[in-house]
C-alpha cells in the first residue's frame, strides 16, 4: 500500500450522505483518506479554485460530486471544472440516481477522468465505491512517474 494520503473533496449537501462516507471509511480500512467537504457548486469551484473562502485549501486527488445540488446543479460544476484546465485532470467519481442513457451522457467528456456510481444507499454501497477507488488508486500510484504527478 501507498502511504500517500488520497485527498477527497466531496461536493454534496446531504449531511447524512457526508456521515454515511465517514462510516464507510472507517469500517472499509481503506488506504488513508482525507475528506474535505463543500454542500454546493458554488463552494466546489470556489474550493477547487482555491478562493475566498478556501486561500489554503489543497489540490484533491478524486472529486466525490452528487449530481443533485442546490444552486448551481452538478452538471453545471461539470462543465466548469471542464473548461479551467488548472482543474480539468481532477478525477471525478459522480454519485447519481440516474439511469436514462441521455443524462449519463452528458456527464461524460472526451479524456476526462470520469467515473459514475449509483448513488449509494448505505454503508455497504459506500463501501463498494471505496474499494473501487482504493483498486484504481494502488494501480495508478503503482505506475513508474505516476506517484508525484
Amino acid at each position: 500500500m501507498t502511504s500517500h494520503t488520497i485527498k477527497v473533496l466531496f461536493i454534496e449537501s446531504d449531511h447524512d450522505e457526508i456521515h454515511s462516507l465517514q462510516e464507510a471509511l472507517s469500517v472499509a480500512q481503506i488506504v488513508s483518506v482525507e475528506i474535505q467537504e463543500v454542500e454546493d457548486g458554488e463552494h466546489a469551484l470556489a474550493y477547487l479554485r482555491q478562493e475566498h473562502p478556501f486561500l489554503d485549501a489543497p489540490r484533491p486527488d478524486l472529486i466525490f460530486l452528487r449530481l443533485k445540488l442546490p444552486g448551481m446543479s452538478g452538471f453545471e460544476v461539470l462543465e466548469e471544472i471542464y473548461q479551467d484546465p488548472q482543474i480539468r485532470s481532477i478525477p471525478i467519481a459522480v454519485l447519481t440516481h440516474a439511469t436514462n442513457p441521455r443524462i449519463l451522457a452528458k456527464v461524460h467528456k472526451p479524456s476526462l477522468p470520469r467515473y459514475v456510481f449509483k448513488k449509494p444507499t448505505n454503508c455497504n454501497e459506500w463501501i463498494y465505491i471505496l474499494r473501487c477507488v482504493e483498486d484504481v488508486w494502488l494501480t495508478i500510484t503503482s505506475i513508474p512517474g505516476k506517484q508525484d504527478s
